[in-house]
């Protein structure tokens, strides 16, 4: 994995957890909200390919997330 798509898995990390969190400004949203909006924005906010491996794993990458909080 080169340096781009590290940052790019990077991003989307970031955002599930920015998403799934409670905000000052907001209430976090729920995990079927952010597979959402990560699948709506494949290309534009998301690499394609990457995006597209989150989504393919998801189910693996929010039980992680679950048992980290």
């Amino acid at each position: 994995m080169g340096g781009n798509e590290e940052t790019s898995l990077y991003w989307s990390c970031d955002s599930i957890d920015a998403m799934t969190s409670n905000r000052s400004y907001r209430k976090a949203h729920d995990f079927d909200y952010c597979y959402q909006e990560i699948k709506n924005n494949l290309g534009k906010m998301y690499d394609p390919i990457i995006g597209q491996y989150v989504l393919d794993h998801w189910e693996e990458i929010i039980s992680v997330i679950k048992i980290s909080r």
